[in-house]
């Protein structure tokens, strides 16, 4: 009987034929079967046959062979069956009886007749395999959820076969018909079962308890990637016609293509979300940086957002982050704008120092806590340029130098960055060094003013407006046309900024019974804003008086009522929402 070793977790095979000796190794001219592989000598091992059996001896190998798991001595001879698993080096391969098949080819199958359930049993195995699926495909429309798809597929599977054991399994997620998920067989099955690029069969006596099975292996490919598979037990004595086994071959790119569409599907959920979350509004302005800030968030290079002052910068970059595959992983943020210069390096890189007893005490910086995720850098502009070298270096080589630290640290963590000036502005002002500016001319975002996005005041009004409700438990808020009609025509100087502002004096000032924002209300609020802005930004001696006496009356109204906040609200003649406000300003907690 012919034999044939498959490579786990690679594409490479060798079919024995009718060879009786088969040397295994690196020297392409000695041997048999040459793998190239540095963990592989020369002359690894070899494979011999006597009567019905076949042996492997380890030859002497610097980087071992196992069996199962076991490393040999060096000369030791050991017969291996159908299913054992041969590792040379630390290339792993399983042998098995039956030649390995190809997935099939969508235009070779036949196609999906129309049928009566009483000429069910005149099908052939394909067709009827074909009607299933055709039941199972409806999924892909109503649903987005992939254990709903799984596990009427295992159903599918379940029928077809004849079997009581399938598994699928998809990365680091087990899907079972017939076992548990805790059972050691299943482990087992888990561990044995590895990607490989074409589908096998082969003995399994993964657990003694359960009895000798036929194992039927074939890879699950998502995005053209072997990243899971589907595997099967029948009893040892079945049978399977080659038909069967091409069947299987092909249901296993059936779920292949179910699961890929439901991840695309959940994927473009999961992006409306997130721009639903992150970025309100209609105009084209804003359409167009939805469409940039999704084509940045699939890459891997460092992104900047540039804008004015108040339009929003770091909840954009926040939003890549979210829209990236690392939205898992942390975001850690420092804003160099009011981060102390003499301590930068240290705060992203981190610092190892010798205490008193001469040990080393490491202090963790932003880079190191953002491993797997991403390191937003708020006003890049303001980065010491002596800093810039060592932010650039982590870009291109994913490593640092803690300071203090002999030896460079490695990591995984994407750069995000906002500025108020634009990349030339920073250039032209020499705030940014050439090469990382380079860097970031392929993937920057520019944040549109508000001025320039007034159809998407009133969505954006009514949004801050309804999370405010949402906090403090009030009912939804009405904003009148007369109102919207004057949001929509103020100038918006200071952006986002100044709109929640704005949105916070209006809905502290509501009416908790009766909650609508008249155009009064906005006009005089919008007046009262403009005031602010052209005030002098420090609080006068006068307010600064009256924000102690306020203080000291909230502090002492809260004592006299055990800090209970709705009896202080009364005491003082103040709505609870008002007092809460105030609160807040005067940072009472």
């Amino acid at each position: 009987m012919n034999m044939y070793l498959v490579e786990l977790n690679g594409t490479r095979w060798f079919s024995f034929g009718d060879k009786q000796l088969i040397k295994v190794g690196r020297d392409e001219e000695s041997v048999d079967f040459f793998i190239d592989d540095d963990s592989v000598s020369s002359i690894h091992a070899q494979l011999s046959t006597q009567g019905d059996k076949w042996f492997v001896e380890d030859l002497g190998s610097l980087e071992n062979t196992f069996l199962n798991g076991k490393a040999l001595e060096a000369g030791e001879k050991v017969v291996i069956t159908d299913g054992s698993n041969l590792t040379f080096g630390f290339a792993e391969f399983i042998l098995i009886h039956r030649a390995p098949v190809d997935l099939v080819p969508d235009d070779k199958l036949p196609k999906l007749p129309d049928i009566s359930v009483d000429k069910w049993q005149d099908l052939s195995l394909s067709l009827r395999a074909l009607c299933l699926l055709d039941q199972v495909s409806e999924l892909l429309e109503h649903t987005l959820d992939t254990e709903s798809f799984v596990e009427a597929f295992l159903d599918v599977i379940k029928t077809i076969f004849d079997v009581e054991v399938s598994v699928l399994a998809l990365e680091d997620q087990l899907h079972l018909r017939g076992l548990e998920k805790n059972d050691a067989f299943a482990e087992s099955i888990l561990r044995k079962a590895r990607f490989q690029m074409k589908a096998l069969a082969f003995s399994s006596t993964l657990h003694p308890e359960q009895g000798k099975f036929v194992a039927f292996y074939a890879p699950i490919f998502l995005e053209d990637l072997a990243r899971g598979y589907l595997y099967i037990l029948a009893p040892e004595d079945s049978t399977w016609s080659d038909e069967e086994f091409v069947l299987f071959a092909y249901l296993a790119k059936f779920a292949s293509r179910g699961v890929t569409s439901f991840q695309a599907l959940r994927r473009a959920q999961e992006d409306r979300e997130v721009l639903h979350l992150n970025l309100v509004g209609i105009a084209p302005a804003m359409q167009a940086l939805k469409i940039d800030l999704l084509r940045v968030a699939r890459q891997k290079e460092p992104v900047l957002v540039t804008g004015e002052d108040g339009v929003g910068k770091s909840r954009i970059a926040r939003a890549v982050h979210q829209a990236s595959e690392r939205r898992q992983a942390p975001l850690m943020v420092l804003n160099a704008a009011s981060f102390p210069k003499e301590i930068f390096e240290a705060a992203i890189f981190g610092t190892v120092e010798e205490n008193d007893e001469g040990k080393s005490v490491e202090k963790i910086g932003r880079v190191t806590l953002a491993e797997g995720g991403s390191f937003l850098i708020e006003e890049i502009g303001e980065l010491p340029l002596g800093v810039q070298p060592s932010l650039l270096a982590l870009i291109k080589s994913q490593s640092y130098i803690p300071i203090g630290a002999g030896e460079p640290s490695t990591t995984d963590v994407r750069i995000l960055a906002t500025s108020s000036l634009e990349l030339n502005e920073l250039e032209v002002q020499g705030k940014i060094i050439p090469e990382l500016a380079e860097i970031f001319k392929g993937s920057s975002l520019v944040v549109p003013p508000l001025r320039n996005r007034k159809e998407d005041v009133p969505q954006l009004f009514r949004a801050f407006l309804g999370r405010f409700g949402e906090e403090e438990g009030l009912p939804t808020c009405v904003v009148s046309d007369d109102a919207l009609s004057l949001l929509k025509n103020h100038r918006w100087n200071q952006n986002i900024r100044e709109l929640r502002k704005v949105v916070s004096r209006c809905f502290y000032e509501l009416d908790p019974d009766r909650p609508i924002v008249s155009e009064e209300l906005i006009r005089r609020v919008l007046a009262e804003c403009v005031e602010e802005e052209n005030m002098p930004a420090r609080p006068g001696k006068l307010q600064m008086e009256v924000m102690k006496v306020e203080h000291r009356v909230i502090q002492e109204a809260l004592m006299a009522a055990n800090d209970d906040v709705v009896e202080a609200a009364k005491e003082l003649g103040l709505s609870l929402v008002v007092l809460r406000r105030k609160m807040r300003a005067l940072g009472i907690g």
